[in-house]
Formats: structure tokens, sequence, C-alpha cells
């Protein structure tokens, strides 16, 4: 109890301000931890044992025996001790207040409560002033009902699904529990799932975080996954997860396994006075016939009696069959042999088929069980031709003068070896290639089997026709008049009376002539022109041959030249 109060004491010197903050954090954490531990301490400090309150307090910094982080811890409530400040232990606290009986707070339990006060150690509702005794992580403690306001490491929660109360409990009051599904977990604490631990076989409870600071001391808030759900639980990460009293009482257990050679069989390990007991459960063995799955790999008599040759005998013969377990048993499953009927089997399994009636189609199925005589697929009922396995309904139709498809037509259009016919409009040899059918024999206006026919109205239009300058594409080439040079620039007539056009068809199409005319010439003149449009320009006007102008020693030299229409000489 001294160490106790004089951790009260190094308590009771921190600022009240910030025990009582509704934000998450570090200081937060570490006083909801170390609330639950100094709970467990006050429990055990008040009786002769260490069992009574769960794990006791550890050296500071170190792990409670449920592994939950209480040593080192520096604030839990607010409030003044009588403890001696600086004393090395728990740190210094300022004297003061009633003794530390009381927390200083309105939402904090007593630091030493009395019994069946919140906080103190109870075992069962009975025992608590309050009616309520809750799990908490080192052992079942007494709480209260609340609105919003608990201590430290509680959480204002509702105290039973069926009902409205909401109570102080515990946040992480299911931390480390054994357990095998999250609504063992969820019973003690919200959010809190069946998960697996660092290390641990088998599964136990986490505790809902937002961050590590929410978690203990050698725990970390990590996602995880539950029996049924997930989301961020604090895991722990050194150490093993134990039972607490509350654990022990409710007889928890958590999964485990039994290997050996055969196989690995599930099994559960039970929070006892010892702590979580050994792995219980079936061991695997070879498989047998019992109905068992022996080696615990989720299948019942698997490979046993299935598959080995076995014969099923009595008078009529002896029929092959395969051993097989069934309800424990090893025996012969099959046919058993049976006088042989015309039936379609082989009745007394002698390797022939109603070999004593008739077959006349001899295909080797009696004439009494043969519904398909030719074998066609075709009930003889159904079947047109009941002996020819070639001609039935459902047969492609051949060019073959014979109704094959039994639809009462003998080669009708579309048959198989058919060709195609073109309708031949102009009669000119070549059909129109939109207008066809696949016929056996040309029939109606389908009768040539040459198409490409561009024009089925005219008969000197087609493949095989000489192109004319006609406009038209005669021979069906896609292109027009091509050969004759349509649109080539040309002229006609000579000087003045010379005219340009281009080629254009000839009236008969045999040909093209130049789309200019020749004009009529006029009397020459001496201009530098081909007036009359005979080819001659100034032809009679002698233009460029000497001449003499003047006379005696005047005379100059020179040569004829155009001047207004005449020749006249260039000397001056």
């Amino acid at each position: 109890m001294a160490s106790i109060f004089k951790q009260s004491q190094s308590l009771g010197a921190l600022p009240r301000r910030r025990l009582s903050s509704a934000a998450g954090g570090a200081t937060r954490r570490l006083g909801s931890i170390f609330a639950l531990s100094l709970l467990a301490a006050l429990a055990s400090a008040c009786s002769d044992s260490e069992v009574a309150g769960g794990s006791g307090a550890p050296p500071n910094g170190g792990l409670g025996a449920d592994g939950i982080g209480f040593g080192g811890q520096d604030a839990l409530h607010g409030g003044a001790g009588p403890g001696a400040a600086g004393d090395g232990e728990a740190g210094g606290g300022a004297a003061g207040g009633d003794g530390g009986a009381r927390a200083a707070g309105p939402c904090d339990f007593a630091i030493s409560p009395g019994p069946g006060e919140p906080g103190a150690p109870c075992t069962g509702n009975a025992s608590c002033d309050s009616g309520l005794c809750v799990e908490g992580p080192d052992g079942r403690i007494c709480s209260r009902t609340c609105q919003e306001c608990c201590p430290q490491g509680f959480a204002c929660q509702q105290w039973d699904k069926a009902d409205s109360q909401f109570v102080c409990l515990p946040k992480l009051g299911a931390l480390c529990r054994p357990c095998l599904a999250d609504d063992e977990c969820l019973a003690v604490n919200d959010g809190a799932l069946c998960v697996q631990h660092k290390g641990q076989e088998g599964r136990f409870c986490g505790g809902s975080c937002d961050g590590d600071a929410d978690c203990p001391v050698g725990y970390l808030c990590q996602q995880a996954a539950g029996t049924k759900g997930n989301g961020k639980q604090c895991l722990r990460q050194q150490g093993a997860c134990s039972c607490s009293e509350g654990a022990t009482l409710a007889g928890a257990k958590t999964s485990c396994a039994i290997a050996n050679n055969f196989g690995t069989c599930g099994g559960t390990r039970t929070c006892g006075g010892e702590g979580l007991g050994p792995c219980l459960g079936p061991v695997a063995s070879p498989e047998a016939c019992n109905g068992a799955d022996d080696d615990c790999d989720g299948l019942t008599d698997e490979g046993l009696g299935g598959g080995e040759p076995c014969k099923i005998s009595n008078d009529y013969g002896a029929c092959a069959g395969s051993t097989v377990c069934n309800d424990g048993l090893i025996s012969c499953a099959g046919t058993a042999p049976a006088a042989d009927v015309c039936n379609g089997k082989d009745d007394d399994c002698d390797g022939k088929t109603d070999e004593e009636a008739l077959d006349l189609d001899l295909d080797g199925k009696a004439d009494c069980v043969d519904d398909d005589l030719d074998g066609d697929g075709v009930p003889n009922a159904n079947d047109c031709a009941p002996s020819d396995a070639a001609t039935a309904p459902g047969k492609p139709e051949v060019c073959n003068t014979k109704d094959d498809d039994c639809d009462g037509q003998i080669d009708e259009v579309g048959a198989q070896g058919c060709k195609v016919y073109f309708a031949d409009a102009d009669s000119d040899g070549y059909g129109d290639g939109a207008k066809q059918v696949c016929a056996c024999a040309a029939e109606g206006a389908y009768q040539v089997i040459k198409a490409g026919d561009c024009n089925d109205a005219i008969a000197n239009i087609h493949p095989s026709a000489d192109e004319a300058c006609d406009g038209a594409d005669n021979d069906c080439n896609g292109k027009t008049d091509e050969g004759f040079g349509l649109g080539a620039g040309c002229e006609s007539g000579l000087g003045a009376c010379k005219s340009f056009g281009k080629m254009v068809c000839a009236d008969d199409g045999k040909g093209v002539v130049c789309s200019a005319g020749a004009a009529q010439g006029g009397a020459e003149s001496c201009n530098g022109k081909d007036d009359n449009c005979d080819g001659l320009t100034d032809e009679g006007f002698d233009v460029g041959a000497p001449c003499v102008a003047g006379k005696g020693v005047c005379a100059a030299t020179g040569v004829n030249q155009c001047a207004g229409g005449q020749a006249v000489c260039s000397a001056k």
C-alpha cells in the first residue's frame, strides 16, 4: 500500500487540466493504462495474496502478467496524496489533501476505494454498491452509471445491449483475453475483435484504437482481422497473452493445433488456475473406413475402398463392380447379373447385348429396340427414308435429284453443289450481280453464270463490249470513254483564223473532233499578221528585202518594212 500511495503522490503533482482533457494523446493513453493498473494493484494490496486483484503492478516500465503495460506510467488522476516528493519510486508528488483516499475530479473513482465502491475489486454485481461489477484487464471491479463523465481509461458505454443503461467500462478490459470469436470480445468492449497477436498461436481479444497513443505499452495500433469483422486494434508486440481472473472464471478459450505425421487437427486451450491449459482436441490418425475424418483434412473416408475391382455374382453370371466405403463398411458396388432380355443391355454381363434378338440391318442393335434402322439419328417414324442414312430431316439438301432433307422438295435453291445463276434481262450473256440464286440448274429469269453487267437493260453494254465515245461505260470497267483523249486541247485554222478548243466525241461515237471551228480570212496587209489565213505573213510585200532611198550622193540603203499597211524602205 505504501508504494501505491507514493505513486498517487506523484500523480497528485500533475496538472488537473492535463488529466481531465477529452482529447486523445499520450497523456490520456498513459493515464488510462495506469488507472487500470493502479486499480488492480489496490485490489491486490487489500488482501494478503496477489491473486485477488489479477496481475499486480510491475516495476517501473514493465509489463503486467496479463500483458498490459502499467509500469513506468506517469499520469492517472488529479488530486493530492501524502507521499514525499522525489523518493525515487514514483517520482515526487505534492503533499496535501485528505491523504489520497479520494480522487480530485468528479469523473474519477476514489484512488483508495472502499469495498463496494467504484474501482474496488468485486466478484459479482451483488458485491458493488452500484450493482455493477465489470470486467477489467486485471480482474473484475465495481463501476457506476454515467452520462458522459468517466475516469481516464474508461468510456461511458451501454452496459447491456438489451437496455439503455450506460456504465463506466474499461476501454481495454478485453485486451489479451483468449477468445474464439469476435462476439466474446465485443461483449466486454465495443469495437474489440478476436485477433491474432504477434508471435502467438490462437486468437486473443484486441482493443479498438485510432493510433498507438490509444494502446498500452508493448502494444501497437494496427489493422487486424477478427473472425467476422476487421479494423484497427491494439496488438501485443512482445511477451504472451495470458488469462485474467475474469477470463479464468468465464473459462475463456482460444484455438490451437495438434499436429503429427498424419495431419493437423484443431483444438482449444482453456483458461484455468494455471493460465492457459494444454491444447485439447482430436489427434490425426490414418484414414479408416469408419465415417470419420480421421486425418483432419476435411474429407471423410477418402481413398478407401473406392476403385478396386470386384465381382457381383449370381445364377445369371458375374458383373464387374468396384469397392466402396459405405457407412463404415467396404462393399462391392455395381449392377447384379440378370436374365438377358431384348432391351439394348448386356443383362447377364457376358459381353453380348440382346444376342438372341433379330438385327435385320446388322447394325449391332436388335430390331426390337432399334427405332433408327439406318442409324442417321432420326427415328424411323420421322424419317422419309428409314433405310437411307443420308436422307432424313435436318440433313443437307444436295444437287442429286433426291429429297435429302425430307421437306418435299428436290434440289431446291441453296442445295449443296449448286451454281450461282444471274438474271439477264437484256439477253447479252451477262447478268446483274445483284440478282442471283444458287441453284442446281438454270431456272426462270436466272439463266446465265456470268455477272458484271453494269446496265442489264442495254444489250451493247456488258463486260465484253467495245468502249465507244458516247458518254457511257460500255465495257463495264468503271470508266467512261477511256482511250479517246477527251478534253485534250486542240486548235483549228491558220493565222488570224486560228481558234482553240478541246477534243470531244464525234457524232458517230467512233472517234473525237476538235470543238474549235476555222474562220474566213481577209486581204493580206503589211502588218506582221496572216490576214488571209494562208499560213504566210505579209507575203508580196518583200518585207526585209534591201532597198535604196535617194539618189546620187544622197542615196541611202535600208530594208523594206511595214508601215501603215504598206512596205516602205527603212533608209532615210
